[in-house]
């Protein structure tokens, strides 16, 4: 080898050196290690602060339900004991999330509540540069308002709603009562009204003597299947069978509306329920009970012989002291599964309805009371739980509706769809309901030959009708649906509540305490203003 020649070894690691120098590779895997722990925490901080934020969020939602709670006690609570119970509350609430509270107090004065807390959640990645939890915090304030409330409580008692399911809404809307009775400070802070319906609506029979019933016959509807200028109240009282304090639905368009009963128009008056006799015949025909008298026509026609009643003729149907004398046949049970007798007063099965109240003991007392039996006229049961709320007759208990501080509120509860048998090949169209027999032509939309199901959508349409001039009249309606699962019961009580939130969907009964409670807190939220 020559001198300043170099070894072929010597030569061979200068190449590896060289080489290891010129390749990059090596310098980002060293520059990507250097700035991975940087990016991670970036990273995790963006992830921990969306957790304080979303955490803030629960912890203002739970504070602001826990100053609510706190809002309803005794006038005389202590601030110490108003913190104790809000922040049992809110740490119900927030059982679900890992917190420390720092602090938390409530405090009244006169009569605004406040409410604050501070605290921390957990952090991940930022705690690897020494930040272990990050702090939030949420103030909430309310105030007593002035608000008064008028709810009716429109409640279906069919006879599918027998057993548990009327226990428990026995149950859950007492306790509505109680809830709303005790967070309101003025003695008439809200008033109650207890409408129970079926096919039809029992004002009570001491209503005879009001102004607003049709003691004389004066209505169109009073001579349905009977004749004009008939006093039903004297065609009961003839026939042995008192008026037990139904009525029937009003002539259409008052029917689905407000409008105040007055002598100067006639069928603004409300008619006491008269089912007619049926045709001798108990094995085709429910409700018979005077034998009939021959009778040229249908089945209708046979229906309106009022020679059966001991009423002669037309012209002495407004003489009482002309009709001869007629046995009525002993009561029998048609329907195995009825309370139901035959009679005139056959579909009057609800218990009488409480006009708004103060008295809490009285409105209890009538919610214990319900019974379930009949089929189903939801219309009926909104129109009257609105008349109930209007300050015009036939009950006069409600605030005038220009008065803005009070809200006017219908919690509706049906477990079925409206509902009657159709009769199509029967002149009478179907059987009887507050509109009378579809044959009468006092259901729009619905006529003789009809089939079930187009009488249906007919008592639907006056349904949907009611509640809408009910909304538009200033009325609050929340609709419950009890353990039903079909298209026509949700389409009707959803589009019938006020806001589609208000529109509760209760496929088992053990839910309706958490459906009252979620209507009470709703009201309560109108009264404690923020």
């Amino acid at each position: 080898m020559m001198i300043g020649e170099l070894h072929p070894t010597t030569c061979r690691k200068r190449g590896l050196i060289r080489a290891f120098l010129g390749d990059r590779r090596a310098n980002t895997a060293m520059m990507f290690a250097i700035v991975l722990l940087p990016l991670l925490i970036v990273a995790g901080a963006a992830i921990d602060f969306a957790r304080q934020s979303a955490m803030k969020s629960k912890a203002q939602a739970a504070l602001d339900a826990a100053i609510l709670q706190a809002a309803l006690q005794p006038e005389n609570t202590s601030n110490q004991d108003l913190t104790t119970g809000a922040r049992t509350y809110f740490d119900t609430e927030m059982a679900k999330d890992v917190i420390i509270v720092d602090q938390f107090s409530v405090k009244r004065q006169g009569d605004t509540f406040t409410a604050t807390m501070t605290g921390q959640t957990d952090s991940t990645l930022l705690g690897l540069i020494g930040i272990p939890s990050l702090g939030f915090s949420a103030s909430s304030e309310v105030r007593m308002s002035e608000r008064k409330f008028e709810v009716a409580l429109a409640l279906d008692t069919t006879g599918s709603m027998e057993g548990d399911k009327l226990n428990r809404l026995k149950t859950a809307s007492a306790q509505l009562v109680d809830r709303l009775s005790t967070a309101t400070t003025a003695s008439d802070g809200v008033k109650f009204a207890v409408v129970p319906f079926a096919s039809t609506v029992r004002v009570g029979s001491d209503k005879e003597a009001e102004q607003w019933m049709d003691d004389a016959g004066k209505s169109k509807r009073s001579a349905d299947n009977l004749l004009p200028g008939l006093n039903r109240f004297a065609l009961l009282d003839h026939l042995n069978r008192p008026w037990t304090g139904c009525v029937e639905a009003r002539l259409p368009p008052y029917d689905v509306t407000d409008e105040p009963a007055t002598n100067s128009d006639p069928d603004t008056l409300f008619v006491p329920l008269f089912i007619p006799d049926d045709p001798d015949s108990k094995w085709t025909y429910p409700n018979t009970y005077v034998d009939d008298v021959w009778t040229w026509g249908g089945t209708l026609a046979k229906i309106g012989n009022t020679k059966k009643y001991g009423i002669a003729s037309a012209a002495d149907a407004s003489f009482p002291n002309k009709w001869s004398s007629v046995k009525t046949q002993k009561p029998y049970y048609f329907y195995s599964n009825s309370i139901n007798i035959s009679g005139p007063n056959a579909l009057c099965e609800s218990k009488q309805l409480l006009p708004l109240t103060t008295d809490t003991v009285k409105v209890k007392k009538t919610i214990d009371s319900l019974i379930a039996a009949g089929p189903t006229n939801t219309t009926e049961g909104v129109m009257w739980a609105w008349r109930a709320l209007s300050h015009e007759a036939p009950f006069t208990e409600g605030a005038n509706k220009n008065n803005k501080n009070v809200d006017k509120i219908i919690v509706l509860l049906s477990d079925g769809n409206n509902w009657v048998i159709g009769r199509p090949t029967d002149d009478r169209g179907s059987e009887y309901t507050a509109y009378g027999f579809v044959g009468n032509g006092n259901l729009p939309g619905a006529k003789a030959g009809d089939s079930e199901e187009d009488i249906w959508a007919a008592m639907d349409a006056r349904t949907a009708l009611a509640c809408e001039n009910a909304k538009l009249d200033g009325i609050t309606i929340y609709t419950i649906r009890l353990e039903l699962d079909d298209d026509r019961s949700a389409d009707l009580l959803r589009n019938c509540a006020s806001k589609p939130e208000y529109y509760l969907d209760v496929p088992d009964s053990a839910q309706l305490d958490a459906a009252f409670s979620k209507i009470s807190n709703d009201i309560l939220n109108l009264y404690l203003s923020k």
